[in-house]
């Protein structure tokens, strides 16, 4: 992996051991720098989780349109935020436009051994090994939408939907993907942790895999939404009025908390979480976040980098 990373959606690690039967991912080491991005192209920093600095808002009542930005990453050093276009930052404070423009809107976006790959509508997948200065097409068009894109194990993993069913498909080096799959419920976001892929849907679907091909399905009620992380050691899902926490996807444990977030990251000791429109919260647990400030546009995702 290029880096440590704990963002909704778009994780990884190594495997050095295992407690339970559950591969353990080493705890991130470094300091934590908060990101998060979304409508209007707005994008942020926090040093701490609590303060949020250098706003950068393109159209203050920007919506779902070319200026949103749809998902962040961070790996090797770098951010990288997509939507309509591709930016990278070294700090998440200043921005740099990649000289690509999507043909279609991308939504997540991760990296691996040096190699970043992005996914999103009309199938759409890309592929940067410069840190997202330049980027190449794997999969130009095709039917359905990627939501969530992960990645761990030598692998990307891009989960969505086509015809109102889940999707899923897999590459080990960003340009040669396996044909999709699709079955059950459609999948939002995704993420790697712990030896495992873990993806969220519609009607509380949650399907896991270790290789993002052999899925397992269960449910988990119908107030699940479709984001997850893998942050502190767990997999990371919100519900109405809170979240469900679980180490393997498959016991799941319920955590009430101040409302329905729409997106979250964690480092260790601290968590950050936003409410709809721009709350966003902190604590040193999920159960206790707290408001620390309201900001506009609204965010889409928060993602954590680790620095030395």
């Amino acid at each position: 992996m290029a880096g440590n990373v704990g963002t909704a959606g778009n994780n990884g690690g190594g495997a050095p051991g295992a407690t339970g039967g559950v591969t353990v991912d080493p705890p991130p080491s470094g300091k934590p720098i908060f990101v998060a991005v979304g409508y209007g192209g707005h994008r942020t920093r926090s040093l701490d989780g609590i303060r949020w600095q250098d706003h950068v808002i393109d159209d203050p009542n920007g919506g779902d349109d070319k200026n949103l930005l749809r998902g962040v990453g961070f790996a090797g050093g770098v951010f990288v935020a997509v939507g309509d276009r591709i930016l990278t930052s070294d700090n998440g404070a200043q921005w740099k436009k990649a000289a690509y423009t999507p043909a279609s809107f991308l939504n997540q976006a991760c990296a691996q051994k040096g190699l970043w790959v992005a996914a999103g509508g009309n199938g759409l997948r890309v592929r940067s090994a410069d840190k997202g200065t330049t980027w190449e097409i794997s999969v130009a068009f095709m039917e359905g939408h990627f939501r969530g894109l992960a990645c761990g194990a030598d692998r990307f993993v891009a989960v969505g939907q086509r015809n109102n069913m889940g999707m899923t498909s897999v590459s080990t080096d960003g340009i040669n993907w396996t044909p999709p799959a699709v079955s059950g419920a459609r999948l939002g976001r995704v993420a790697f942790g712990n030896g495992l892929f873990v993806s969220v849907g519609d009607g509380g679907r949650v399907a896991t895999s270790s290789d993002g091909q052999t899925w397992s399905n269960s449910t988990l009620g119908s107030n699940n939404r479709d984001m997850i992380v893998f942050s502190n050691g767990l997999f990371v899902t919100t519900e109405d009025g809170g979240f469900q926490t679980s180490p393997d996807g498959k016991t799941w444990t319920r955590i009430k908390s101040t409302g329905s977030f729409t997106a979250f990251a964690g480092a260790p000791g601290v968590w950050v979480g936003v409410l709809y429109p721009g709350k966003m919260h902190h604590g040193a647990d999920l159960a206790t976040l707290t408001l620390s400030e309201s900001t506009s546009p609204d965010f889409t995702q928060v993602a954590v980098g680790f620095f030395p």
